[in-house]
């Protein structure tokens, strides 16, 4: 995956490869971009391209009025002769920016921003009246919204938005025609194993073309024109433009196609030779992550089967089988990150507690997650970051969780007289929501309002969790994740091997429970999540170290993403976190064939197919948290366990979580 030191890398040394390079006409676009150190904002640079563009008025034969345009370089200075001396200017003077960003780097993006000559932002309305657009073209189209499309495909190339940092009027260009075209590239120079950071360079390099190429030809962007025109890059096709409505095609795949046939000719070379002048420690900030191991222990249901366990040694049992299940020697971990909520009681460290008491090397690391309910994904994208950025190789993540062992608390200063009340632990520190003074459930309450989730919708839910649970077991569909936790009694020792509560449902009792939070509510017993015990852990290494391992991995990482929101909407935060990971992974919803969504309660699911348009068939495939159990400090890491299993190879999977205080996470994985 793509990280951010890594493209930021790239840039400035690409800058600096073309400052230095003689002009010529097919240079001439690659050249003038500058690298911005460090915004005020969010301490993220940006690549830009600035050309001045003026309008002349010259009189031709006949007295017609020819108009031309042309644009220039800042640092160019214009030759003071008779001829340029006549032409009248026009009052518009507009400065173009192209500028490469992206607020958290879910796509590296070019967004063109348009000022005037004093330096401010121009709106759609003021560009299409100045001297870079013809106005005919605009003058049966709405204004309110500006679009360029490519042939065949669903989004548009080129559409309107505020800029991430500088808040201007802006267009964002789409970035897959070019990440096809380095596909392509790389397919005809046979260059299969090319690096990420060969890549990289090449997708830079073909958006410096483009877009050099759009920001520094002479000729009118015209609508409705098939034909070519003359380019510093000659050959290359202009741009066709339109509004929405009234969109016409664009010629960028033509000028995709004439780039890259040019760049095959010194592609090797270059890649070569300029890849030598990229800071050796660039090379670590790609490195693929990948899911080698993933497993869970049955869930049990409160003070059911598992309550003498406490969350690290569920956890350590989880660990343990998923080491065992690849053969994996568990002195080859380097650090450990689990999730566990209600730690009150539990002792130190208990994400420590359980890497040692799985077996691992004491000299190995481990930190304990606190992200509520989404503590095991949040486990499992540090993993991944670790593993990214090159820092370690072998991690273990996941979540543990025993709410049948969260005390009562009892004040640590005693009342003078009277009595004193004891505190719920479970509660306090795992379903409540502590910013508007209530339960986790009347969160939910408002949200099924907010978005208008009707009570019959949340049960028909939960009867479907139930039923695809009751058929997932049945059918085997757990068997490979499931770790048998012995639990030794007086009277013999007994093997749990499934989970509880999906077994405890009276389907003809759900539409008549009563609302559990909120008198005359929609969210009940039926449709909430239960108290559970369990745990899931996953091992996840580098690619290169998996396969000098001789491990097949399960899944690789793709991207990731959290995302906060009002506490009291904590059910709604999976709808933002899902389509930042998706951006990130330049997919969408349609693309992904199974998501794995948190069932806190029903409303959760059902706010995401509306808010997202995804096909409920696709979600929770095999029953979800309500039949299931909701081990809070594992569901996070649980659902990516389930998902891991149940896609087929090529497949991608998403999974997100919601979390008390008003937040989620996401993560997108595809099975190998």
């Amino acid at each position: 995956m793509l990280t951010r030191p890594q493209f930021d890398l790239a840039c400035r040394a690409l800058v600096e490869k073309y400052a230095h390079t003689v002009p010529s006409p097919t240079t001439t676009p690659l050249k003038g971009w500058s690298w911005n150190e460090h915004t005020s904002i969010n301490g993220l640079g940006y690549l830009s391209r600035r050309t001045i563009h003026t309008r002349r008025l010259t009189s031709g034969t006949d007295n017609e009025e020819l108009y031309t345009d042309e644009l220039y370089n800042e640092e160019y200075e214009e030759p003071q002769d008779e001829s340029t001396a006549a032409a009248s200017l026009d009052a518009t003077l507009v400065c173009q920016q192209y500028i490469v960003y992206s607020a958290t780097f879910q796509v590296p993006a070019f967004y063109f921003t348009i000022h005037d000559c004093n330096g401010s932002p121009l709106g759609l309305a003021d560009i299409v009246n100045t001297s870079l657009f013809r106005p005919s073209v605009f003058d049966t189209a709405e204004r309110t919204t500006f679009a360029l499309s490519i042939p065949g495909q669903s989004f548009p190339l080129l559409s309107q938005g505020d800029h991430p940092t500088l808040g201007t009027p802006s267009w964002y260009f789409h970035p897959c025609e070019s990440a096809h075209a380095v596909d392509e590239l790389m397919t005809e120079l046979g260059e299969a194993e090319w690096t990420t950071e060969e890549r990289i360079i090449r997708w830079i390099e073909m958006w410096f073309m483009v877009v050099g190429t759009v920001m520094t030809q002479k000729s009118q962007m015209e609508a409705g024109i098939t034909g070519s025109t003359k380019c510093l890059l000659d050959c290359v096709p202009t741009l066709n433009c339109a509004c929405y409505g009234s969109i016409v095609r664009s010629k960028i795949t033509e000028i995709v196609q004439i780039i890259k046939a040019r760049m095959l000719r010194t592609a090797i070379a270059a890649s070569r030779s300029f890849l030598r002048t990229v800071p050796s420690y660039s090379r670590s900030m790609a490195i693929e992550a990948v899911i080698v191991a993933a497993s869970r222990t049955p869930t049990g249901s409160i003070n059911g089967s598992l309550k003498s366990f406490t969350a690290p040694q569920l956890g350590a049992e989880a660990l343990k089988h998923a080491l065992a299940s690849k053969n994996i020697d568990p002195a080859l971990v380097e650090e450990v990150y689990f999730g566990n909520v209600v730690q009150a009681g539990v002792g130190q460290s208990p994400a420590r507690q359980a890497a040692l008491n799985a077996g691992l090397s004491k000299s190995s690391d481990a930190t304990t997650i606190n992200k509520v309910c989404a503590s095991g994904m949040k486990s499992v994208i540090l993993a991944a970051q670790s593993i990214q950025i090159g820092d370690r190789s072998v991690v273990a993540a996941g979540g543990m969780e025993s709410m049948s062992n969260a005390p009562f608390l009892h004040p640590r200063q005693n009342p003078a007289f009277g009595k004193y009340t004891a505190i719920d632990s479970l509660e306090l520190d795992g379903l409540w929501d502590v910013f508007n003074n209530q339960a986790m459930g009347n969160c939910g309450e408002s949200a099924a309002v907010k978005l208008d989730i009707s009570r019959e919708a949340q049960d028909q839910h939960a009867i479907e969790s139930y039923q695809r649970a009751t058929r997932a077991w049945k059918e085997g569909a757990f068997d490979a994740e499931i770790v048998p936790i012995t639990v030794k009694g007086k009277k013999g020792d007994t093997i749990v091997r499934e989970d509880e509560e999906y077994k405890r449902v009276i389907y003809e009792k759900v539409p008549s429970l009563k609302s559990a939070f909120k008198q005359g509510g929609s969210i009940t017993a039926a449709n909430s999540s239960p108290l559970n015990d369990g745990a899931s852990a996953l091992i996840l290494m580098s690619a290169e170290k998996a396969k000098e391992l001789g491990l097949q991995p399960l899944a690789k990482i793709i991207s990731y993403a959290d995302a906060g929101v009002d506490p009291i909407d904590f059910p709604i935060a999976p709808t933002v976190a899902l389509p930042k990971a998706l951006e990130k992974a330049n997919l969408t919803v349609k693309d992904i064939s199974l998501f794995e969504i948190n069932e806190a309660f029903s409303v959760v699911v059902r706010i995401a197919e509306k808010v997202l348009d995804i096909d409920p068939a696709k979600i929770n495939v095999n029953g979800g948290a309500v039949a299931l159990g909701h081990a809070i400090g594992s569901s996070g890491s649980r659902i990516i366990v389930s998902l891991v299993h149940a896609l087929k190879s090529g497949e991608y999977g998403a999974a997100g979580v919601c979390n008390g205080g008003g937040a989620a996470s996401a993560i997108i994985i595809q099975k190998l």
